[in-house]
């Protein structure tokens, strides 16, 4: 039987819980100014820049747990109002035009259980992105993050997550989440499995930016996915992959043009 110790390992105690949740920022809180600082997108150094457009999808938490999105482009400043006394979660996603439709970037992100200084510059992270989505992503089902010590769970997606915390099995963590069981072991990898992918020969770019491109050759490309759905770019732009593997192992591919 699992320890019940390490149930509680990730939450805050109740009465915390209730208190923030029932008062929130409209009471006990202003908001507060915060700068943005987003993460290199190393593809998009590959690309003729004179042929494409970057630009940021940027979702953060209000205190009252509802969401707020807009489009930002990195040139320019990025300023936007945090409350005080909550989480703070933020995600930026990269969307690069004249890319094929079904392909999209992993989200960067930023995630802290305490609030930060007026005037703060928040650098989001490509890893921190796993996090901070998994948090929006409970905000936007009505649970507040706050239930969660987050100092905790961004160190066990650390320990456990690898190179790649988008490789944890988050339908797992979310089940053990609503069942009131989180712990240690609720962070899970997927398994790995060797494939073979008939892709075209090129350089092909995760949608997690942090990893290294896969090299293709005239034979396709040979290496170890994890089960689940991947995506990736051709370094040209011209084409993106999508791969998904089953609990057998067996690859199904997909390019889009």
């Amino acid at each position: 039987m699992k320890p019940s110790r390490l149930v509680y390992f990730f939450y805050f105690p109740l009465f915390s819980v209730i208190i923030t949740t029932l008062f929130g920022c409209r009471f006990l809180s202003t908001d507060l100014r915060a700068s943005i600082q987003l993460p290199e997108l190393t593809y998009w150094n590959n690309l003729d820049q004179a042929n494409h457009q970057l630009r940021w999808e940027l979702s953060w938490m209000n205190g009252d747990g509802s969401l707020s999105t807009r489009h930002v482009s990195s040139k320019a400043p990025i300023m936007i109002s945090l409350p005080k006394e909550h989480p703070v979660v933020v995600c930026a996603v990269p969307i690069v035009s004249k890319l094929p439709s079904s392909f999209r970037f992993r989200p960067a992100g930023y995630l802290d259980s305490a609030h930060k200084p007026a005037g703060t510059k928040l650098s989001l992270s490509w890893e921190d992105g796993f996090s901070a989505f998994f948090m929006l992503e409970l905000a936007r089902s009505g649970v507040y993050p706050g239930v969660i010590n987050i100092r905790k769970f961004k160190d066990a997606i650390a320990k456990r997550g690898g190179e790649n915390p988008w490789r944890l099995n988050s339908r797992h963590l979310k089940s053990n989440f609503a069942n009131g069981d989180l712990w240690i072991y609720s962070f899970r990898r997927h398994p790995v499995h060797s494939v073979h992918l008939s892709l075209a020969e090129g350089s092909w770019y995760s949608d997690y930016p942090p990893e290294p491109p896969m090299r293709s050759t005239t034979e396709g490309w040979k290496g170890e996915l994890s089960e689940g759905l991947h995506q990736f770019i051709r370094d040209s732009g011209i084409a993106s992959a999508t791969v998904s593997i089953n609990k057998r192992g067996e690859a199904t591919l997909l390019v889009e043009n």
